[in-house]
């Protein structure tokens, strides 16, 4: 495993050998670049819903990973069996039956809407 990681980072940086304090720098140097990376969050533009990616999803039988804000946040998922795009409270609704008004999703596979960037 060790071999693979200096393999792995001897080709990042192109470097052919390197001394382990050399190599414990570069760990330490990607491990906080992925923990920024893990601080951003990709958002919805202001104003925009989920509604095309939710009819993508469907479209293509792909699963929606969901975080709700109904009194808190909770986590859903489940393939889209009907979109209500025209309710005057479009919603969604699971093949399980459960039904999720679009305005109530905080995420959706990984996207964010831009009130909850800092979550």
């Amino acid at each position: 495993m060790i071999r693979l990681l200096t393999n792995s980072i001897e080709s990042i940086v192109g470097l052919e050998r390197f001394s382990s304090e050399d190599f414990t720098s570069h760990l330490i140097f990607y491990k906080r670049q992925l923990d920024k990376n893990m601080d951003l969050r990709t958002t919805l533009s202001v104003n925009e819903s989920f509604m095309e990616m939710l009819i993508d999803c469907k479209n293509r039988g792909a699963k929606a990973e969901m975080i709700l804000d109904i009194n808190g946040l909770e986590r859903a998922e489940g393939i889209i069996k009907e979109i209500h795009a025209d309710d005057p409270n479009p919603y969604i609704e699971l093949q399980d039956g459960r039904k999720i008004v679009e305005k109530t999703i905080a995420a959706l596979n990984g996207l964010f809407r831009p009130e909850y960037a800092g979550c």
